[in-house]
């Protein structure tokens, strides 16, 4: 059994997470559609992690951190 991908995990969290708040009314509009599209936006990395090497791309993300944040 393959280790689990945490970007898919992260994004099932966040549209359940969507799909609670739309059945109990916790969450104002806006919240919602963004847990929507950056839910669905980590299960299409996730998706694409399993078949490609994304190096490259944690490589930037970790550069442009260091950018911000000066360290």
């Amino acid at each position: 059994m393959k280790k689990s991908n945490n970007y898919i995990g992260l994004g099932i969290f966040l549209n359940g997470l969507w799909l609670l708040s739309n059945q109990f009314d916790m969450f104002p509009d806006f919240i919602e559609g963004l847990c929507v599209g950056v839910g669905i936006t980590f299960i299409l990395i996730g998706m694409y992690k399993e078949n490609h090497n994304i190096n490259k791309f944690k490589d930037y993300r970790k550069r442009l951190f260091t950018k911000a944040f000066g360290k």
